[in-house]
């Protein structure tokens, strides 16, 4: 069990803490596969996940506004789309 707390130490230093999370799960998930083929006796990493916390997104779910064009530009494609 000490090791799957250092692997879980290690994940959560090293990737953001969504991927984390969903690491350690499919991590537990190879490990229950693993038991039900009698490859190993424990999953270590059993209900880990749940443990990670993940704040919830604000309401722009983390994205800033992308503005590939300025208002003048976005307004020149549309009349250019609408007269042609």
């Amino acid at each position: 069990m000490e090791d799957a707390n250092q692997i879980r130490d290690f994940v959560l230093k090293t990737f953001p803490l969504e991927s984390g999370k969903r690491f350690i799960t499919r991590l537990s998930a190879c490990c229950k596969w693993a038991m039900k083929s009698d490859m190993v006796s424990e999953n270590p990493f059993d209900g880990m996940a749940a443990e990670i916390k993940v704040p919830k997104a604000s309401s722009d779910h983390g994205f800033k506004d992308i503005n590939p064009f300025s208002l003048e530009e976005r307004d020149a494609i549309i009349e250019v789309i609408a007269t042609d």
